[in-house]
């Protein structure tokens, strides 16, 4: 009782008290009360189980929360430390009540169980986090503790452009890439990859040309032009046929596919397409000239002969 009280109070919750007692007390933490009437600790209060915890002044025993831990008499439940999980709550060792996550798995501190690393990411054994395969590269192993083993650089003909990648992204036609690579290289003018996956981009034949990067086909050369050049990268390298020639080939690539006009015709045109460009001889005329390349090649018939016909070449 307080001084002064007509009347003795109870003791509240949790507390003990002997005769005589001025006071209440609470039992030490790791304790609880089993008996309020009485002066001796060792009396009043039961230390808590192990896996239990209980603070000064509590009134019970309470399990320790998942991924925690405790011995025989303990005010408070330890954690498990990262890399770590609970195997059994009821010691004061972590030895004996935490074990070490397995490779390929991860735990923060005080967890219950470990969790799986992400998809594109990896650990060792006992890991408090998941490392991710960088940039170039893909998971093949995420149970190991080193990237050497755990990633793989992505083909030729792939990329990876981002940290955790569980597979390469291919390229696409009109693009490459080496061993290894962040992100794929566009096939620079001359040049053409046509399938994806390509691990280099190739020169355009004679008779073709690419003026645009990133193509996965070459452009022809139209009728009436033809180029030699390997690699061409633009319009401009098709040359036209002479005068007195024509091509009616695209992506012709030697001088040899113009074609002459036909003796008896003649055309001054330059990258002429068809035979149609040659224009006859006139009537009274004639040419046994190939090729020709203006009427001047067209000779009058001589005394004693004529021709009604154009186009005469003999």
């Amino acid at each position: 009782s307080t001084p002064g009280s007509s009347t003795c109070s109870l003791c509240d919750t949790g507390k003990y008290s002997g005769i005589g007692a001025a006071n209440c007390t609470s039992c030490s933490a790791g304790k609880s009360l089993i008996e309020s009437a009485t002066g001796d600790e060792s009396v009043a209060c039961l230390a808590c189980s192990a896996g239990k915890f209980i603070s000064s002044g509590g009134t019970s025993c309470i399990s320790c929360s998942p991924g925690k831990y405790s011995g025989y008499n303990a005010g408070s439940c330890i954690s498990c430390s990262a890399g770590k999980h609970l195997i059994n709550p009821q010691t004061g060792n972590e030895t004996d009540a935490c074990t070490n996550c397995t490779a390929g798995k991860y735990s923060r501190i005080s967890a219950a169980d470990c969790s799986s690393c992400d998809i594109g990411s990896f650990s060792g054994v006992g890991f408090a986090k998941c490392t991710f395969c960088a940039k170039g590269k893909y998971l093949t192993n995420n149970a190991t503790e080193t990237e050497i083993d755990a990633c793989t650089a992505c083909d030729i003909g792939k990329y990876s452009n981002m940290k955790g990648r569980s597979s390469c992204i291919s390229c696409t036609a009109g693009k490459f890439s080496p061993p290894g690579a962040t992100n794929c290289t566009v096939c620079a003018v001359g040049k053409f990859s046509k399938n994806k996956e390509a691990s280099f981009c190739t020169k355009c034949v004679a008779g073709k040309f690419t003026s645009s990067t990133g193509l996965h086909v070459c452009s022809d050369c139209i009728e009436g032009k033809f180029s030699t050049l390997i690699g061409a990268s633009s319009e401009t390298n098709c040359t036209d046929c002479g005068a007195g020639k024509f091509s009616n080939s695209k992506g012709a690539s030697s001088y040899s596919s113009c074609t002459d006009c036909a003796a008896g015709k003649f055309s001054s045109a330059k990258g002429a397409q068809t035979s149609n460009t040659c224009t006859d001889c006139d009537a009274g005329k004639y040419s046994g000239v190939t090729g020709a390349t203006s009427d001047a090649t067209c000779s009058d018939c001589s005394a004693g002969k004529y021709s009604r016909a154009t186009g005469a070449s003999i």
